[in-house]
């Protein structure tokens, strides 16, 4: 009787079973499907518990780690096959993330689009499409997402890695770390609102950077809203300075981030004279501490800027700060914009009150300056 007892107190508790089914789907949310449904086989309690977690991931390590050119077919369609299969088990539940990553051919289109539909159907907030090409030499392999991702009023987050075709996107924000990869926009004649900019690190503007820059504004030449960020200017005014002819564009907003020190007119004047449609122009300056492409000397345009209205130039002017560049490009712009309704400076946020005087003298010295420039327009120029 005491060796039965013994044996039971060190039979070790089941803790895990004691958990509220929440708090265990919780935990299962942290683990890959492949790894959640392994839990199915613990008892008949969990047999289902797995399906109801709002995180699905498939991913296999191998797909990762393994040579494409030792990958076979039939692992990769078992990876298909999986997928589809766990799809129908797990039903309708809200999800937060889905992910798929593997190697992508193009005939697995039509499974794609079916986990597009899933997770859209399930509400999902977060889509991850991560395809690795399996065939290097495969053509025409771009996947194009289906109408329904972009009819999700829940989808708030989407990844996606290699080519894609989106017909219907709307808006697109990239940010390109550019070095030793290129990214190719197509197939976007629903794009209205564009931004871009690389992550640059080591500052050398090669042929293939250079390249990337100019492709990426050919590609977007239809888009209406564009915002060029920094680093991304600072490629374009590299090219600028050389006689790079700006494509003709379709833009009627567009916003620009240029460095306080050293802003660019000639990529400046390069911009406006492919954007014929222009009517608001944004130009925001940065303080950097990186290099700054080289001063020019273009200081005036080639066309009349015939339906621009309105300009904002932020953050250039300050005390004893009075950025000549900005002043010229201010110049260029009363001459050339016959439409002009207003042209407003915002001074730079970081002062503080304490340098209200010399905002003031600032200020004054601009509104001179304005004031005898000619102008082709009545507008209202504003200092605020």
């Amino acid at each position: 009787m005491k060796k039965r007892y013994k044996r039971i107190k060190e039979t070790p508790m089941d803790r895990l079973s004691a958990l509220p089914d929440c708090l265990i789907i919780h935990i299962l949310s942290f683990l890959e499907v492949k790894q959640s449904a392994i839990t199915a086989l613990l008892s008949k309690r969990f047999q289902f518990l797995w399906t109801q977690s709002p995180r699905l991931i498939f991913s296999e390590k191998r797909f990762r780690l393994q040579p494409r050119s030792r990958l076979q077919p039939r692992e990769v369609q078992d990876f298909v096959n999986r997928v589809n299969r766990t799809l129908v088990i797990y039903g309708q539940n809200d999800l937060d993330t889905f992910e798929v990553e593997f190697p992508y051919s193009k005939s697995y289109s039509p499974d794609l689009d079916v986990w597009g539909g899933f997770a859209v159907k399930n509400k999902a907030k977060q889509v991850s499409l991560l395809l690795n090409h399996f065939l290097d030499g495969e053509e025409d392999n771009m996947y194009t997402l289906p109408r329904t991702m972009f009819r999700s009023a829940h989808l708030n987050r989407l990844t996606l890695r290699a080519d894609f075709g989106s017909p219907y996107l709307h808006t697109l924000s990239v940010t390109l770390y550019p070095k030793e990869r290129k990214l190719c926009l197509e197939n976007t004649p629903s794009l209205v609102r564009a931004t871009l900019d690389f992550v640059i690190v080591d500052w050398e503007f090669n042929e293939e950077l250079i390249s990337n820059a100019k492709d990426l504004l050919y590609n977007i030449r239809h888009v209406k809203v564009v915002d060029l960020r920094y680093s991304y200017m600072q490629v374009l005014t590299s090219v600028a300075i050389n006689d790079y002819q700006f494509p003709q564009s379709a833009r009627t907003c567009l916003t620009v981030e240029v460095p306080l020190e050293e802003p660019s007119i000639h990529v400046l004047v390069g911009l406006l004279e492919s954007s014929p449609k222009l009517e608001s122009l944004v130009i925001e300056g940065t303080h950097t501490y990186l290099p700054c492409a080289c001063l020019d000397s273009k200081t005036d345009l080639d066309c009349d800027l015939l339906h621009l209205k309105s300009v904002v130039i932020k953050d250039f002017t300050g005390p004893d700060v009075v950025c000549e560049q900005m002043l010229m490009m201010a110049k260029i712009l009363l001459n050339k914009a016959p439409t002009l309704e207003k042209m407003v400076f915002f001074h730079n946020k970081s002062f503080t009150s304490s340098s209200q005087p010399a905002v003031n003298e600032s200020s004054f010295k601009i509104a001179q300056a304005l004031l005898s420039y000619p102008r082709s327009s009545k507008a209202v120029i504003l200092l605020k």
